[in-house]
């Protein structure tokens, strides 16, 4: 048999980890963090529990791997959202029909966000996380929101206030997708707009 190469054990081992991290982030939506075991995770992934521990010492250090990830696309979006060509208007469509794209295709990794600020039981270094990240990726997507309201697409008023209720929106549609399933109704970034928007449909699909 021929050894693999460097190049293809790395990439078993991210695939063997990003494996991982994916069941994980179903158990500890489904349990939560404190009824979250190794185990659990491991029986998920359908792999051993030695195996998990190979990748990640314990259950804080994959919860908390989830949880910069999360973070990381909090702050990359908006962020992408300000500097891609585009109107204010279609920039911001892109970024809240993103937010939905998570919301209906991971919405696991909203119910971890919503862990974080209801569990006592979250590292306290988790939880730092996500305050530091979430305050740049909120001051990040207010930016893209007062471009928008600037070009006189949106509705005026205080940008963290829209921005705020704009986030309620997302995160309720996750929690209805993730309790539904397949059954849930799919988030349309249309009428997800709707509640903010003064424009035609002809610029940016939003009336």
């Amino acid at each position: 048999m021929t050894p693999r190469s460097p190049e293809a054990s790395r990439a078993v081992r991210e695939h063997t980890a990003e494996g991982i991290l994916a069941a994980a982030a179903k158990v500890f939506a489904r349990r939560g963090y404190a009824g979250t075991k190794v185990a659990d995770i491991a029986a998920e992934a359908g792999v051993s529990s030695g195996l998990v521990h190979h990748y990640f010492e314990t259950k804080a250090e994959v919860f908390r791997t989830l949880i910069e990830q999360l973070m990381s696309a909090a702050t990359t979006t908006p962020r992408e959202a300000l500097e891609r060509g585009g109107s204010p208007l279609e920039n911001l469509r892109w970024m809240v029909q993103q937010m939905l794209q998570g919301a209906t295709y991971a919405s696991e990794y909203y119910m971890l966000a919503l862990q974080v600020q209801m569990s006592e039981a979250v590292p306290e270094d988790v939880r730092a996380t996500v305050v530091e990240s979430g305050a740049e990726g909120m001051a990040l997507m207010i930016q893209v929101v007062e471009r928008a309201q600037r070009a006189g697409k949106i509705r005026s008023g205080d940008p963290a206030a829209l921005m705020v209720h704009l986030m309620g929106a997302v995160q309720g549609l996750a929690l209805q997708v993730f309790s539904a399933g397949p059954e849930a109704i799919a988030p349309d970034v249309d009428v997800v707009l709707g509640m903010l928007s003064r424009v035609a449909k002809s610029e940016g699909g939003v009336s």
